[in-house]
């Protein structure tokens, strides 16, 4: 979404989410208890239309988001509308027949497997046969863990447990935007009880309690964004708030509305769901405090649509919405999946508006195809489909996507599948996750804990300190302590570069982990300390191919411009080498190795499967130019400290720079050298130490 919705949230995250998703759409429909199909259910009223255009008005900014139609950047918002609206519709339905003490469980389940798994597992097969025939083995290997959660409803676990430094695109993930069909699910297991409960008090204290559920929640979800944005993002603690939103306005005694005052709360609805869809960005921080506009939108469309006479009630009853608002399930669930399987062989071309319109249309096909054959027959009254047929079709269906999820991942993602060309040049992206050292909490830091870097008789004396691009490197210190029969310290932690004073705003966990670093660095032990980052992503704020954007703080406040991210940037260097020269050590600065922009390994993969070019690396002149600020830091550093300089660029980027070399692949990401890149280093590291 990630990249806020989907892509920010991987990161933020990502996320990136996001990042990205839809949620489980309720259906207005109730077939399963005997009324007219189509019609939705509310406390007080029947079939609202309104409501159908409303979920219009939220899926297509979420398929515009997904597709990169730039002025929807805040699209993502649809799946918080989407939340108000499910919450509404589930709550009238809910309290209505229990204060009757006609509600049952059973029945509620059934309703919600007719209207869920049809759709979902029809997409999901057409998902498990694409993915087997197309991806590659990694990303099948992901894809099988997501299917099998997904069956499980369980996916936003697993989603963010891939949101790491090391996790796949999110355009990689045909599976990520059913993160909120999974919150929607685990809320439906706690919510019946909560309102069969309720229902046997008064109306009045089953809203107050609700109420002060949403309040609650609000502030939890404020507070999670704020200590750990994936977590709020993906899980339903961050998102309850808004389906009880929904939930309070079903249970709430409110008085009709004259018609002009619901004219001007649908106008102003409308008017912050827009502003939401079209100012907020990949970099806003969401859910939280952000999702309030969206979601209070939604609210008041919805309160204002009560009488059906407000403008914008009618304007949402037009019968193009409405369409739009029944088909909207099957919709979100066909668009994104559809969105990774068109893009996957573009190797680094992005889709083109041509391509994009031509797949949102086959997805509004497909969807309307799906709603038609396979939704709606579930959903007859009566259903020639029994419930025993039903429920163990459906637990059958979950058993076989999770076996089949399981056989992707037991196989290693069916690498058989491919060329043994293809298979060689893959096989660096697991030799080095696998070989790769674990990263360093801030308790870890201390020299009794951290990882040993050679293999030499004598005492650690050296430290390598840095960012993911540090872990990268140390094959070439290690060869070059090695050479000179020392051993060192290796201190490293994710996205985090070892700059004293200053805090990535997104990665609070730097500053208390670069304090213990430091520590480790000035201890007695040590005589050379190395410092590795990716410093031109921390100084200019962004990076090639790379959605993560780094503004630094510092006790001062944060970076609010690139000039900023600059001085903030020499400033810290310059104190942590001035520190560590003021305390008697030797300090290396080792440039960054080169940002290719694309996944190398499986670039050169599909090119390879394809029978088409690669596409080109960067130049030793595009190299110089995105260094250009950081190599005159560095210089002005060694001119006032004193330091050793170690340049990368001489070795790999001779004219274009290198990714591969006798066939094999240099770097198994977008950025990071493999071992095999990382030893052409062992000369220049042998010299500087």
């Amino acid at each position: 979404m990630p990249q806020a919705g989907v892509h920010g949230a991987a990161r933020a995250r990502p996320a990136t989410v996001a990042m990205n998703g839809a949620v489980l759409l309720e259906a207005q429909a109730r077939g399963a208890t005997g009324e007219p199909r189509g019609a939705p259910v509310s406390a007080s009223q029947g079939y609202r239309p309104d409501i159908d255009g409303l979920r219009a008005f939220a899926i297509v900014p979420v398929v515009f988001f997904h597709y990169r139609i730039a002025p929807f950047a805040g699209g993502f918002v649809g799946v918080d509308v989407f939340f108000v609206i499910s919450g509404f519709l589930i709550t009238s339905l809910i309290y209505r027949e229990a204060s009757k003490g006609r509600f049952s469980i059973v029945d509620f389940y059934e309703r919600r497997i007719r209207r869920i798994f049809p759709a979902l597992f029809t997409v999901l097969a057409f998902t498990a046969v694409a993915s087997f025939a197309i991806l590659l083995p990694d990303d099948l290997r992901t894809y099988g863990k997501s299917l099998g959660a997904t069956a499980l409803f369980a996916s936003n676990f697993e989603f963010l447990r891939e949101a790491s430094y090391f996790d796949a695109a999110a355009d990689l993930k045909p599976l990520l935007h059913t993160w909120s069909l999974a919150v929607e699910e685990q809320y439906y297991l706690l919510f019946p009880p909560l309102i069969m409960l309720l229902a046997l008090r008064s109306r009045g204290l089953a809203f107050a309690v609700i109420a002060a559920l949403t309040v609650a929640f609000l502030a939890l979800a404020i507070w999670l964004v704020a200590v750990d944005r994936p977590l709020a993002f993906y899980l339903l603690p961050g998102r309850a708030w808004e389906l009880f939103l929904g939930a309070s306005l079903a249970l709430a005694a409110l008085p009709a509305l004259q018609t002009g005052v619901a004219d001007a709360l649908g106008a102003i609805g409308l008017a912050l769901i827009g502003w939401s869809v079209f100012r907020f960005t990949g970099v806003t921080p969401f859910p939280g405090l952000a999702s309030i506009p969206p979601c209070g939108g939604a609210a008041l469309l919805i309160l204002a649509g009560s009488g059906g006479r407000s403008l914008t009630a009618r304007l949402l009853s037009t019968p193009p919405l409405v369409f739009i608002g029944k088909i909207s399930y099957a919709l979100y669930l066909w668009h994104w999946p559809l969105f990774v399987f068109g893009g996957y062989y573009a190797l680094t071309r992005p889709l083109g508006p041509l391509e994009k319109a031509g797949l949102i249309g086959v997805s509004f096909i497909l969807a309307t195809l799906s709603w038609r054959f396979v939704e709606r027959p579930f959903r007859i009254r009566p259903s020639p489909i029994g419930r025993h047929a039903l429920f163990v079709g459906g637990a059958c269906a979950m058993a076989a996507a999770v076996a089949l999820g399981a056989l992707a991942v037991a196989t290693r993602g069916a690498p058989e599948r491919f060329s043994p060309a293809v298979r060689r040049l893959l096989a660096v992206t697991t030799e080095q996750k696998a070989g790769r050292p674990l990263t360093n909490s801030p308790p870890a830091v201390r020299p009794s804990n951290l990882t040993e870097v050679g293999h030499g008789a004598a005492p650690p004396s050296f430290l390598l300190w840095g960012d993911s691009l540090a872990s990268v490197l140390s094959p070439a210190v290690e060869a070059a302590a090695d050479d000179r029969g020392r051993t060192g310290y290796f201190a490293e932690h994710n996205a985090c570069p070892p700059l004293a004073g200053v805090t990535p705003q997104d990665h609070p966990e730097c500053g208390p982990f670069n304090d213990a670093a430091m520590r480790v660095a000035l201890s007695p032990q040590v005589r050379e300390v190395i410092l590795v980052s990716r410093w031109a992503l921390n100084a200019e704020g962004s990076g090639p191919g790379d959605a993560r954007r780094v503004v630094l703080i510092d006790p001062a406040g944060a970076a609010r411009s690139r000039p900023d991210n600059h001085a903030l940037f020499e400033q810290a260097l310059e104190g942590t080498v001035a520190r560590l020269r003021a305390a008697g050590k030797a300090v290396i600065l080792v440039h960054s190795t080169a940002e290719i922009g694309w996944p190398v390994p499986q670039t050169l993969a599909k090119a390879e499967i394809l029978g088409v070019q690669p596409p080109a690396a960067p130049t030793k002149s595009q190299y110089l130019a995105r260094q250009a600020f950081v190599f005159a830091v560095f210089d002005r550093i060694k001119a006032r400290q004193g330091v050793t300089i170690v340049r990368p660029d001489l070795v790999l980027c001779p004219i274009v720079c290198l990714v591969e070399t006798g066939g094999r692949p240099i770097y198994f990401d977008d950025h990071h050298l493999d071992r095999l890149g990382a030893l052409q280093l062992v000369p220049l590291m042998r010299a500087a130490m």
